[in-house]
């Protein structure tokens, strides 16, 4: 039955109502694996706070941070740091 509630949770949580109550919602997951799958999914459209909110989390894996770090062009600050800095996306930079 945890698997069943698992899946509908998954399926769920991102269709709740706000911002605010994901975050919420993923501060309580306890498995890596739902982390990865909101990380993998994510729209980063919508901002930092979700994926700032994953990686806080202390379920979160080396993989599913990786593939935030890869997703948020992640590699842009270690090729270029001073574009990084000069950017003026400054949520971005916050985020690193």
């Amino acid at each position: 039955m945890k698997g069943n509630t698992e899946i509908t949770f998954r399926e769920e949580l991102p269709y709740n109502k706000g911002k605010n109550n994901l975050i919420s919602q993923l501060g309580n997951v306890d498995n890596p694996l739902i982390l990865h799958f909101f990380a993998a999914n994510y729209n980063w459209n919508s901002g930092f706070d979700v994926p700032k909110a994953l990686i806080e989390n202390e379920y979160c894996d080396l993989g599913t941070g990786l593939l935030i770090f890869h997703y948020a062009d992640g590699f842009r600050m270690l090729e270029n740091p001073e574009e990084v800095s000069d950017s003026a996306l400054e949520e971005w930079k916050d985020f690193y």
